[in-house]
This record gives structure tokens, sequence and C-alpha cells, in this order.
């Protein structure tokens, strides 16, 4: 008997350190729904949209601004992921669940390195308002073998924030904002250390009671 798919469409964000593997844990989330017949679309963040273009280039090093700029940058693309075209609230109109590479989650423990958590939640606490996942998909990873991973996939880094202090601070924020908000917000922390199809099927199994 085929199994009931729930007739909600669901928002799913996935979070981790980069080089964590949460963008390939989400496309295959993404693409697995799909193949059961559950409509999804992939998204992420920093979007490609002018903001998130903005945002990538600040990330490289290309461009130069101050952790507060930059924290209003990630609020002002992410509402633009919510309400913009293709983007969260359109596609759960039609009914399409949205799994998101990154979230505001990501905000509070990346821009919290250098900027009171409490702004920086101010910031996205319409984001959350209007948009607020079903779930929290955490990919962790100890932040050594992040960087073991991006050293071995691009033989460099490319962005600021890929360095042992910056994710060693980040994964640390993680952690705390989890135990913070754990009445308020549904996070799964999935351990990413196995091989790829091992996670997967943990993913899967943790969030399939949402969609079956």
């Amino acid at each position: 008997m085929a199994e009931k798919i729930a007739a909600k469409p669901r928002f799913i964000a996935f979070e981790g350190l980069d080089g964590s593997g949460k963008s390939t844990h989400a496309k295959l989330f993404c693409n697995r729904l799909n193949e059961l017949s559950v409509p999804c679309v992939f998204n992420f963040e920093p979007t490609d949209q002018t903001i998130g273009r903005l945002i990538r280039q600040i990330l490289s090093g290309e461009k130069k601004a101050d952790p507060r700029t930059v924290a209003l940058l990630f609020a002002a693309d992410r509402i633009e992921h919510i309400t913009g075209e293709n983007g969260i609230l359109e596609n759960l109109k039609n009914g399409i669940s949205v799994v998101s590479d990154r979230y505001y989650f990501s905000s509070y423990a990346y821009q919290t390195t250098a900027m009171p958590l409490e702004w920086v939640m101010s910031l996205n606490s319409q984001a959350k308002e209007i948009a607020k996942p079903d779930c929290h998909i955490f990919i962790d990873i100890s932040p050594e073998t992040c960087l073991e991973r991006i050293y071995k996939d691009r033989k460099t880094t490319s962005d600021i924030f890929e360095n042992k202090k910056s994710l060693t601070a980040a994964r640390d924020n993680f952690m705390r904002i989890f135990e913070m908000t754990a009445k308020d917000e549904k996070v799964i922390i999935i351990d990413g250390n196995d091989e790829i199809e091992a996670v997967s099927k943990k993913v899967f199994d943790s969030l399939k009671p949402l969609f079956f």
C-alpha cells in the first residue's frame, strides 16, 4: 500500500558548518521527496538575487563590509528569499514543499561571532514570523573535518569564515542557540561523519513523519 502523503507542504531548513555536507544532504532529501511524488524545491542562502550576490562577494573577500552591514544584508536577502519569485511563500502556497540550504539559524551562529545575538535575532524576527521552518536539520561535523573536506574538494578556502577559529565559534554558537530556542524551534541534529548514504538515510528517517 502506498504511503499517505501529508496534505500540507513543509518548509525544512538545513544548517551546518561550511564543509559539513549540508548542501549535499539538502539536495538529496529534496530529490528523494520528488521521487516519492512529494513536490519539493531546493533553495539556498545567500540567494542568487542582487543582495545575495553582493553577500557572496563580501564572503569571498572580493568586497569589504562592516559586520553590521553583513548581518543587515543577510536579513534583507532572507526576506527576498521568502517573498520573491519562486520564494518560500510562493511555493508553499502552491502546495510545494521547500528545502532551504541555510536560514536564520546561520545568521544567529555566524553573525554573532562579531555582533550581539539579540540584535541579530531582532533583524530576523520578521523572517521567523512570516516563514518559520517546520524543522531545522543540523548536519554536525567537527570544524577540523570540515576544513579537511574543504581543502580536499577545492585545495583552498573561498570564504572568510572558512578557518578553524570561525568555524569553531560558529559551531559553539549553533549549539548554544539550539539550547536557547529548544521550546520554540524543532531542531534535529544529525551526525554527519558517516558515509553519504548513511547520513542521507538518517536525514530521511528523521523527517519522514512530517511528510508521510
